[in-house]
């Protein structure tokens, strides 16, 4: 009998062995993932009706829950475990990335804004578009500036589309082109603050940017929608009790923000009412002095 046993054996082993490597179990799911974001890792295997057990290797750097959801907590690599009950286990080495474009919530974005418009306003130098789209009208106002203290070493205001006018100072005379009529007029101490005040970044910008100091437009936005290097807010019209933006007929107002080395570059106000989309687009172009081109024709303006 004993013999009998003995010489069963092997082949008992050879069928518990044929029969275990039957099963499989591996895991699936990206090679990374950015710090906060959430991604669910799936598990495979042939085995029926299998139970499952996640884990992580360092949860300081990421989190798993029963459904494989993996959270990245901070910056690292980290392993992911998924253990099959009566198959066996498989992992997965996971890189956590500190991502370019945190997912700024409103409350984040305001001061964000707010020191982005202070920036400008208190700069030497600055270079900034607006692009107005109202239904068909499209307007485009620009403007550079190089002051030094309360002086003005060059300024260039621009407006073109609908409507077209401009402002240039050169050498301590300014020359204008309004209402189709050209003039030049020296600039006096005087004229520069009074210039200053009206074509200023904080003069030319405070219409497109008024909602950057109001709460309640803040209050009122989505949790954003990342796209590469823009996030997309939508307003909450309903709860939106604030009186920068007047919601009454509109269907949609969303905000944009575009973002580069960090900072806003380009930011988007989109008003939809009866598929009616009116735009103001406002481009941070940079706070640094920029030589400004001037029209070859400055010396035919007339004084005043």
């Amino acid at each position: 009998m004993k013999r009998i046993i003995a010489l069963l054996l092997p082949t008992l082993l050879v069928l518990f062995l044929v029969a275990c490597d039957k099963y499989y179990v591996k895991i699936t799911g990206p090679d990374s993932l950015e710090v906060g974001e959430t991604v669910q890792f799936e598990v495979d295997t042939n085995y029926k009706n299998p139970t499952v057990y996640w884990s992580v290797s360092d949860s300081s750097l990421a989190s798993v829950d029963d459904d494989g959801n993996v959270t990245g907590v901070a910056a690292g690599t980290v392993t992911v475990y998924v253990e099959v009950e009566n198959v066996g286990m498989a992992e997965k080495e996971v890189e956590v990335i500190t991502p370019a474009l945190p997912a700024y919530t409103p409350a984040q974005l305001k001061p964000i804004l707010k020191d982005l418009f202070d920036t400008y306003a208190e700069a030497e130098h600055g270079h900034v578009k607006i692009e107005t789209n109202l239904g068909e009208t499209e307007v485009t106002t620009e403007l550079i500036y190089n002051f030094s203290g309360e002086a003005i070493e060059s300024l260039m205001y621009k407006l073109s589309g609908a409507e077209s006018a401009h402002v240039y100072i050169k050498d301590g005379f300014a020359y204008m082109y309004i209402d189709e009529a050209k003039s030049k007029a020296q600039v006096t101490e005087t004229e520069a603050y009074t210039i200053i005040n009206s074509y200023g970044f904080a003069t030319f910008a405070a219409g497109a940017c008024a909602f950057y100091n109001e709460d309640a437009f803040f209050t009122a936005l989505s949790s954003p929608v990342k796209a590469d290097d823009t996030l997309t807010y939508q307003l909450d019209l309903s709860a939106y009790n604030g009186s920068v933006f007047d919601t009454t007929g509109k269907d949609e107002i969303t905000l944009a923000v575009q973002f580069a080395n960090g900072q806003p570059v380009k930011v988007t106000i989109e008003i939809t009412a009866d598929e009616t989309v009116d735009k103001v687009i406002v481009h941070y172009l940079g706070t640094t002095a920029k030589t400004i081109e001037y029209p070859t024709d400055l010396d035919t303006y007339p004084f005043e």
